[in-house]
């Protein structure tokens, strides 16, 4: 398997957005497939991805903006593609690419790849980009992410799993053995990584976009009892009928009784989240930190509002 325009066919490009967007509901993307496999954005999960796809309605929007981290997200995309491709990060050439692709093999997966790149080791690779490198079986795919400075821990390790995920769609589709990654973090530092193709992660995601392409097209919501299914069931049933009546089988006494024992678990853990809270804060008095005998690290600083804000720190 290697990079290849035999593997996939070009739908449209993301520049002309309202049909880029119609036409993403036409099978699984890579921005859905994390949502697959548990590690969706804001929980998001198979039911809300079934949901884009069917005339489910959408959630109401507070005006007609786009968000203002994906407005710039975009506007700095190209920026963090020629930074990745500079001599300073990866000395590599890169194409700002924007197509919309779906794979040949399995029509349900689609991709938008933000860049392509070929991942050759500095000094080693071609540097003549004047050739038509963009069609070689060595491009892989190049996705860039623009993460906050709050979120700068979750790429500690390397990319976090839900990219990972998202960039083994995109290698699915054009049958790239390799994907790279770049993040422009806090608008000051650029981050990047390598991730080689993982044929265990792969079946997973494959198995999974397939199910759910068998619900989009039976246009039957998937089992999902996450808060992301309910989301979903409230969009799908947004009004009730007056005076209305129904009889639940004997699951629904079953789902009862957790709900009340886990709000009474949820009840007693509070307590005792607050009396540890308040001995704490007793046992710190002014001072602004405290260290425990087993590393931890307690603070407790006043914030502008005149009120004291506990933090707590991993022995280091």
């Amino acid at each position: 398997m290697s990079f290849s325009p035999d593997n996939f066919e070009i739908v449209c490009c993301s520049s002309d957005r309202d049909r880029w967007l119609k036409e993403r509901r036409g099978g699984i993307t890579s921005s859905d497939a994390p949502c697959l496999l548990g590690e969706g954005y804001n929980h998001r999960g198979p039911a809300e991805v079934w949901a884009s796809k069917v005339n489910v309605p959408d959630e109401p929007m507070e005006g007609e903006l786009e968000p203002e981290h994906f407005f710039w997200g975009h506007e700095l995309e190209p920026v963090a593609i020629e930074a990745y491709g500079s001599e300073r990060y990866t000395g590599r050439p890169t194409h700002h690419d924007g197509l919309l692709l779906r794979s040949r093999r399995w029509p349900f997966l689609m991709c938008t790849m933000d860049g392509r790149t070929i991942p050759f080791t500095p000094g080693t690779g071609p540097h003549d980009v004047g050739y038509r490198w963009q069609e070689s079986a060595d491009a892989a795919p190049l996705e860039i992410k623009n993460v906050s400075s709050f979120a700068a821990d979750s790429w500690a390790n390397g990319a976090p799993r839900r990219h990972r995920i998202q960039l083994h769609a995109q290698m699915l589709v054009t049958g790239a053995r390799v994907a790279s990654i770049a993040a422009l973090i806090g608008g000051n530092q650029l981050a990047w990584e390598d991730v080689p193709f993982d044929p265990a992660l792969a079946a997973r995601l494959l198995k999974r976009a397939e199910r759910l392409w068998g619900h989009v097209q039976r246009n039957e919501m998937p089992l999902d009892n996450t808060v992301s299914g309910e989301r979903v069931l409230r969009r799908v049933y947004p009004d009730h009928v007056p005076a209305s009546e129904v009889a639940l089988d004997h699951w629904a006494v079953e789902m009862d009784e957790q709900y009340v024992d886990a709000n009474e678990q949820i009840a007693a853990a509070n307590k005792a989240k607050q009396e540890a809270k308040t001995a704490l804060l007793r046992g710190i008095g002014k001072h602004e930190r405290a260290v425990l005998p087993n590393g931890v690290v307690w603070t407790a600083k006043t914030n502008r509002k005149g009120s004291r804000v506990m933090r707590r720190k991993e022995a280091s």
